[in-house]
């Protein structure tokens, strides 16, 4: 699991990181296409965004995540 939480990200960030309808949908997709990735979901709300993975290898699946989550938010990743 790879997230943020109002309590590791101040709200300001945590509103640009959420992802609902067809953003959501795009990172799925990005997420499936994903080399280390074999499974995943995504949970966002207005005080959390997770993905749940299945990965093959964990720091290359954590940082895939990472990347796909900083690209889909205009975010740099940490």
């Amino acid at each position: 699991m790879v997230g943020l939480s109002y309590s590791s990200a101040p709200v300001t960030i945590l509103e640009r990181v959420v992802v609902t309808g067809d953003a959501q949908v795009k990172l799925l997709q990005d997420l499936r296409l994903s080399e280390s990735i074999a499974g995943s979901f995504v949970l966002s709300t207005c005080n959390r965004v997770e993905v749940y993975a299945e990965v093959d290898r964990f720091h290359g699946g954590v940082a895939a995540i990472c990347e796909l989550l900083a690209r889909h938010s205009g975010r740099p990743a940490r």
